[in-house]
């Protein structure tokens, strides 16, 4: 099993999504698809915060 290590000190968070980066960019099978792949998951990310941000002020 990898071990993730972020750059930036011993942040879990920080390492588990270089893990999900990883997972995600595997499965591409061109630089095209890896960066469509990115895209696609870091606006469903920032949904999902705006949702929760939504919520927790409501």
């Amino acid at each position: 099993m990898k071990k993730y290590l972020p750059g930036c000190g011993n942040d879990k968070y920080a390492a588990a999504a270089d893990a999900i980066t990883d997972i995600l960019l595997s499965t591409a099978e061109t630089e095209e698809e890896a960066t469509q792949i990115l895209q696609s998951a870091e606006l469903d990310f920032r949904t999902e915060a705006e949702g929760e941000q939504f919520l927790a002020e409501g």
